[in-house]
């Protein structure tokens, strides 16, 4: 896991949909994601883990207050280094914009989110295709 602290945003909350940039001098890469609050049997999962991973050291644990934790597919997504644990600084922004669900749908980390999203998004061009003939076919 990776993770940088930030500045409380008092505006988000829980199922919120937001755009985590990063900004690597004049390159900036985007993802989009859903607002998740880090709970204490999260903390506690991590935080385990955290010390069998770094053999024991507490520098990468979660305590109280706001953090942002990456898997690697968003690392890499965001062109962060994957080699280096140290805190980045990441612009986080609420997003309205249907549009960019559907890509973070196709760029989450589980394929079968990836899949179902793709198969949903043909279906639905399917169906208008569909609806057009039919609609063609009545004249």
């Amino acid at each position: 896991m990776y993770t940088s602290h930030i500045t409380h945003y008092p505006e988000l909350s829980f199922n919120n949909f937001v755009r985590i940039t990063h900004r690597n001098g004049r390159k900036s890469r985007s993802i989009y994601v859903w607002v998740r609050f880090i709970d204490d049997y999260y903390r506690t999962f991590y935080n385990t883990t955290s010390e069998w991973r770094f053999k024991g050291s507490t520098e990468y644990e979660i305590t109280e207050g706001d953090a942002v934790v990456l898997c690697r597919h968003y690392r890499v997504l965001l062109g962060l280094d994957e080699t280096t644990l140290d805190s980045v600084e990441l612009e986080i922004k609420r997003s309205r914009n249907p549009m960019k669900k559907i890509k973070a749908l196709l760029n989450a980390p589980d394929s079968l989110v990836r899949t179902t999203t793709f198969i949903s998004i043909i279906s639905v061009i399917l169906g208008i295709i569909a609806l057009i003939l039919g609609i063609l076919s009545l004249h």
